[in-house]
């Protein structure tokens, strides 16, 4: 009873008689050796590789496979509205709204009762019920009182109001109200014959009369326009080729299934070698049939809806959005998709007759769809687009959002900034941003300025410039006309890619005067403007030289344009070439403390392109790109070669070698890409202590060159001659761009507060 039992197995022949045993108890075996490691001993490395890779790969295959499912089943059946109709049609049969006031049904016909109930919740909204009717019959509809929330299922319209002395009457809860023509042509297309439907309108349930609930209903239009089943995107009335336009937009989306699904290559991508090669296999994109007619469809991108500001948040926020034209519909997110495929068919596959009077349309879809992405990556159910770790978040920030949309209009020139507030993932709890319609629209773009330098700590918003000439506004310099932003592209608009930091590590300090005219920075002063190249518009034609010398007759009707344009920027280079050679003179005489960490070879020249050049072309290559390509990313260095082409094409121009063109004309022509981006809107310039960069156009000789603290680039003033100065804007200073002039000897002489006034 006491004794170990011994368990007997067959023994093969050649095997000991004891390693066929198999004893209960470790200890008593007379040859601990048979187990090659105690059991809580952790096996070798050698044995857990294999198994991390065997759960690495499942993990990952995982990840794809459910990727491939969100991509091509999950977001069509979202798309199309299939998760909605299995919603309304099961729980939402059952639970309805949350009113928080008495169905107003028992008053609808009782003309004394007033037509809007006091909204008294932080979470209240008013739903407007469109009661059915033949197209024909008199619009009727009733106000309800509702707390937002899963339970509220209504759609949010969004439309242009339109000409508001052009007016029609609908009936509301009893009251006659006038409302837009366009909004009345919208109501009679959206209502249903045989039930009710559910609408938020801005219009008609924001009491436009009450200033208080007006700002405290903006606060809440993320949500209620994100909240909403579906956004109701509506065009306007029908027109003649209206209905052929929708309809040529379900075909291109149907043609065009190799280029707008482009739109998931930084996605796929992002799996690795198995996403690339599911690129590959894409075929090229075909040219749509010689007859198809692509006038609908611009005409539809010309209506008043895609120049509104407030339209951005209202498509952005969309869970899913229908556009309506007349009695025709589109899914939004089709439509957004045929944008895409519109932009890449004509540059990559044929030219589109007219496009551009549709390009800043196109564009401005382009960074709705940018801006949905960086919205819907924080709720997303794609693994990948939640957790991308190379998302820029370039389309979440408002100042960002404002930079972008200044093409877009409104009737209030305040919504420039409220009507973005819903989109940003910043906090706008804040007393400067909060809306507030009873203040003037100088204060309201003020407090902007100061929200960005105060609260946020950033001096980005300093680099805006706007037409100050012609604004109705009295603005101090520091605070622009944010209804006219100029199209230069500010320095740090892809503040993520962009290196600068001129500023090197210090904080921003900052302060306001008590009558909000006068923003105090402190400093440092750099230098001051001495020598400027002419106004010119930039061309934003590449340039081009044909290889042929019998191709290269000035003056003939077909080379006139691109003979025309490189005459134009060989001048443009004349200029510039004028102002470094002086700049790179007084740099050699001045020897000034400042650039005492500059360091400059002792040849005197050095070879590049097979020519001897100055060793300050090193400079300049740099400071005419402002030293990022056209996609705001550092240059590597063999790009100097492609922009010291650019110049010698232009200095040579109809002399220029076959072999030459042949070989550098292309990689030219992306250097000028880079070049035209931060050219535009502003001026070669060379300092008085002979350093070279790019300043505002507005810039005058004698101006001076700051950097703030805390500022990544420096800025361009002008003094009053009171001991103050007007900001006139930022601007590209080689030599001060990465932290390192700041610091340089002489720190305390340079050290100011800039009074900008």
């Amino acid at each position: 009873m006491g004794t170990a039992r011994t368990v007997l197995h067959p023994r093969p022949l050649g095997v000991p008689y004891w390693s066929c045993v198999r004893r209960p108890y470790a200890g008593l075996s007379r040859h601990p050796k048979q187990h090659p490691q105690p059991l809580n001993t952790p096996p070798h490395s050698s044995e857990k590789g294999p198994k991390r890779k065997g759960l690495f790969r499942r993990i990952w295959g995982y990840v794809f496979a459910w990727e491939i499912v969100y991509l091509f089943v999950y977001e069509p059946l979202r798309d199309r509205g299939a998760f909605d109709v299995i919603a309304q049609s099961t729980i939402f049969r059952i639970v309805g709204p949350k009113r928080v006031r008495p169905k107003p049904s028992s008053v609808i016909d009782k003309a004394e009762a007033p037509l809007y109930q006091p909204i008294v919740g932080t979470k209240e909204i008013r739903l407007l019920t469109l009661e059915p009717g033949q197209r024909d019959d008199e619009i009727k509809c009733r106000l309800s009182n509702v707390k937002l929330s899963w339970r509220t299922r209504y759609e949010a319209l969004s439309y242009t109001w339109g000409d508001p002395k052009v007016t029609a009457p609908i009936k509301v809860s009893g009251h006659d109200v006038e409302v837009t023509a366009n909004l009345h042509s919208a109501l009679k297309d959206l209502r249903h014959t045989n039930k009710p439907r559910y609408l938020w309108v801005d219009a008609v349930c924001i009491n436009q009369a009450d200033l208080e609930e007006k700002a405290h209903q903006i606060m809440l239009m993320g949500s209620i326009y994100s909240h909403a089943r579906q956004v109701l995107i509506y065009l306007g009335p029908a027109s003649s080729d209206s209905g052929q336009a929708i309809e040529s937009i379900k075909y291109i989306n149907s043609k065009m299934l190799a280029l707008h699904i482009r739109r998931y290559e930084t996605r796929l991508n992002a799996l690795g070698p198995w996403g690339g090669m599911l690129l590959n296999y894409l075929p090229a994109q075909k040219p749509l049939p010689a007859e198809f007619d692509w006038q609908p469809v611009i005409s539809l991108l010309q209506r008043p809806w895609f120049q509104r500001t407030w339209v951005i948040q209202e498509a952005i926020l969309a869970q899913r959005g229908l556009v309506i034209c007349g009695d025709k519909s589109v899914p939004w997110l089709k439509f957004e998709r045929v944008s895409y495929d519109i932009y890449m068919y004509h540059h990559s596959v044929r030219t589109i007759p007219n496009y551009d009077t549709i390009d800043s349309v196109v564009r401005g879809l382009t960074m709705m769809r940018l801006a949905r992405v960086d919205h819907g990556r924080l709720h997303a159910a794609s693994l990948l687009t939640r957790f991308n770790p190379g998302a820029l978040w370039e389309y979440s920030k408002l100042l960002d959002l404002i930079v972008d949309t200044r093409r877009f209009s409104c009737t209030e020139s305040r919504d420039k900034i409220y009507g973005l507030l819903g989109i940003t993932y910043q906090s706008i709890n804040n007393k400067y941003i909060t809306p507030n319609y009873s203040l003037s629209v100088e204060e309201v773009f003020k407090s902007f300025v100061l929200w960005e330098v105060l609260t946020n700590s950033s001096l980005r918003v300093l680099g805006l410039n706007s037409d100050k000439a012609s604004t109705t506004y009295s603005l101090p310099s520091w605070a622009p006309d944010f209804t006219r932003l100029s199209s230069q592209e500010p320095l740090l608009r892809r503040e993520n890619r962009i290196t600068f930091r001129a500023a090197g590590n210090t904080k921003v300090d900052a302060s306001v005067s008590e009558d909000g005219t006068t923003l105090s920075l402190r400093g440092q002063v750099m230098d001051r403007v001495h020598t400027l190249t002419a106004k010119q518009d930039c061309s934003h034609q590449s340039i081009y030289i044909p290889p042929e010398l019998s191709e290269r007759v000035a003056g003939k009707e077909e080379q006139s344009t691109w003979y025309c344009d490189l005459q134009k920027k060989r001048e443009w280079l004349a200029g510039v070439l004028s102002v470094a050679t002086a700049a790179f003179d007084r740099l050699e005489a001045n020897k000034a403390p400042l650039l005492d960490f500059f360091k400059t070879t002792s040849a005197t020249t050095v070879q590049i392109l097979g020519k001897p050049r100055r060793p300050e072309w090193e400079m300049l290559w740099r400071t005419l790109t402002c030293d990022h390509n056209d996609f705001y990313n550092t240059l590597p260095s063999f790009y100097r070669e492609w922009v010291i082409a650019y110049t010698d094409l232009l200095r040579e121009g109809l002399r220029a070698e076959k072999i030459f063109i042949q070989k550098w004309l292309l990689r030219a022509q992306q250097a000028e890409s880079g070049i035209t981006l931060f050219a535009e809107g502003r001026r070669f310039a060379g300092t008085d202590g002979g350093l070279i960069g790019w300043v505002p156009a507005d810039t005058m000789e004698g101006d001076v060159v700051v950097i703030p603290y805390g500022s990544r680039v420096p800025l361009v003033v002008r003094s009053d001659g009171k001991g103050k100065y007007r900001l006139v804007g930022d601007c590209y200073i080689h030599g001060l761009m990465d932290g390192q002039a700041i610091n340089a000897k002489g720190r305390e002489e340079r050290e100011t507060v800039i009074s900008l006034v």
